[in-house]
C-alpha cells in the first residue's frame, strides 16, 4: 500500500550537488522507482539494457560529479558534462535531477537538457519545485542560457511544474519518445534566461 508523506511532515529535506559516492545510491534510487515513474522518466544512466551507452553515461556521470574533472570537461568536451543534483529525506534519495550540457552556443554560454524525477511517495509535496528552483540557480551560475526538456503528453503534474518556472511547449511530438515497447507522444519545452 502507497503511503503519502503531508508537506509538513517532511523533514530535513536536503537538496544538493552529488557526490561521487552518491551515484552508487542515484542507482538504487533509480531500480526502486515504480514502473509508471519510470515510464515518465527513463534516461540511460541507471538502465543496464542500454548497454554501452549506459556504461558510458554512468561514467559521465561520476566523472560530472567532481568539480576540477568538470570544469575541465566543460571546457574541452562540453558535450559530457552533467550538473546532477539529489533531493535527500532522512538519509534517503527522494529525488534527482539534472542538466545535461548538449552544445555550446558562444564562448562562454552552453544549450543543455533538463531531467528531473521524484519518487512517487513524494509527489506533489514541494519536492520537484525545490530541485527545479535548485537545478536553475545552478545553471545560471554555470553559464547554461537555454534549458530544453521533453515530457510525456500524460504528465499533466510534470507539465504545471515546467510552466511554473516559465518553461514554454515548443511542439509536440507524435511517437517521440519510446520505452518497455510503447512509443508516446511527447511535448518539447524549452526555457531561455534573460540576459543581464
Amino acid at each position: 500500500m502507497e503511503t503519502r508523506v503531508p508537506l509538513n511532515e517532511v523533514k530535513d529535506l536536503t537538496i544538493k550537488f552529488a557526490s561521487p559516492r552518491d551515484v552508487i545510491l542515484l542507482y538504487t534510487f533509480y531500480q526502486s522507482l515504480s514502473s509508471k515513474t519510470k515510464e515518465f522518466f527513463h534516461p540511460p544512466y541507471f538502465d543496464p539494457k542500454y548497454g554501452l551507452k549506459f556504461i558510458l553515461y554512468l561514467i559521465t556521470l561520476l566523472f560530472s560529479t567532481i568539480n576540477p574533472v568538470r570544469a575541465f570537461l566543460k571546457i574541452f568536451f562540453p558535450k559530457v558534462v552533467i550538473l546532477p543534483l539529489i533531493a535527500i529525506n532522512e538519509n534517503n534519495v527522494i529525488g534527482f535531477a539534472y542538466l545535461k550540457i548538449k552544445s555550446r552556443i558562444v564562448h562562454n554560454e552552453y544549450n543543455s537538457e533538463l531531467g528531473i524525477v521524484v519518487r512517487e511517495e513524494y509527489q506533489g509535496m514541494g519536492v520537484g519545485s525545490k530541485l527545479m528552483q535548485c537545478l536553475l540557480n545552478n545553471a545560471q551560475k554555470e553559464k547554461i542560457s537555454r534549458i530544453r526538456l521533453i515530457v510525456d503528453k500524460r504528465n499533466e503534474k510534470a507539465i504545471h511544474l515546467y510552466k511554473k518556472f516559465g518553461f514554454k511547449i515548443t511542439r509536440m511530438i507524435e511517437n517521440g519518445d519510446f520505452y518497455d515497447g510503447k512509443c508516446y507522444t511527447i511535448y518539447e519545452m524549452m526555457l531561455k534566461f534573460k540576459k543581464a
